[in-house]
């Protein structure tokens, strides 16, 4: 009990107030979620995140501290499959951040089978099979994929989940003229842990866009907005400041490790 204790004070002692997301940012992730399958859709409302992206999202705002997200709703979901949740116990963040490599070098990663580059500290598994489209076809301006992930993540205190990931990729381009690209995932059926997968420990709801805006020749800039419910053994003694603080952690980190895979490839 006294472990407990003190384990709680470590974790709400450096808590700060999160700020939400701006307005507009919050409501073009709703809508590149909802629509993703409309390219032209998601091409106009790339231009519009592409002005979001090329001012607040790349002060330390948004690429440090990152946003908390309003919720999710079953009527942007209808689409969707997904388990049969309370879409409100999710949380929701989103981080932004500048690579200094181009938008066509991040294309051929996303279509590699092992993921595990994008943080080999956490994914014990992150193997990608193409279920739609090639790698060689996923090029500008409108190219796809679509992926089946199966992933196995470690987290905080020794905790892993093995769950499955669909995740799509599409490539469109902006009435400007700049070339992006548009993911959009979801995890369709709970993944726990233990035998058979009955454990504690449970991947209950998740939902991503993830974009990379081609905003020079030599520059992308990228955001993710993700919405994730995770069921834990210790979920009695973690505070919801500390699982945002881990989920936007991990986001950084994922962008950290994408640029450097890029820099030594």
């Amino acid at each position: 009990m006294l472990l407990r204790i003190l384990l709680l004070v470590l974790l709400t002692a450096c808590a700060k107030e999160r700020p939400p997301a701006p307005d507009d940012f919050d409501g073009l992730s709703h809508f590149i979620f909802t629509h993703w399958e409309d390219s032209e859709q998601i091409a106009e409302a790339m231009s519009s995140m592409g002005q979001w992206l090329e001012t607040e999202g790349r002060e330390e705002a948004a690429t440090e501290f990152g946003f908390l997200l309003t919720d999710l709703v079953e009527e942007e979901l209808a689409e969707t499959p997904h388990p049969d949740h309370p879409l409100e116990e999710m949380i929701g963040v989103a981080v932004s951040g500048v690579s200094d490599f181009p938008i066509t070098m991040h294309g051929p990663l996303l279509a590699r089978t092992d993921q595990r580059w994008r943080s080999e500290s956490t994914y014990i598994q992150y193997d990608r099979e193409l279920t739609e489209g090639t790698a060689e076809g996923f090029v500008p301006p409108d190219g796809l994929i679509r992926t089946h992930n199966l992933i196995d993540k470690s987290g905080p205190f020794g905790i892993h989940i093995p769950y499955e990931l669909h995740k799509d990729f599409r490539w469109v381009e902006t009435k400007e003229g700049k070339q992006a690209i548009v993911a959009q995932s979801w995890v369709e059926n709970e993944g726990c842990n233990g035998e058979d997968g009955d454990g504690k420990n449970c991947v209950t709801l998740s939902f991503s866009i993830d974009v990379w805006y081609g905003a020079s020749d030599q520059e992308t800039i990228r955001v993710t907005a993700t919405w994730n419910y995770l069921k834990t053994s210790i979920d009695d003694i973690i505070t919801e400041e500390f699982l945002v603080k881990t989920m936007v952690n991990g986001l950084r980190e994922i962008f950290e490790n994408t640029d450097k895979e890029l820099n030594e490839g």
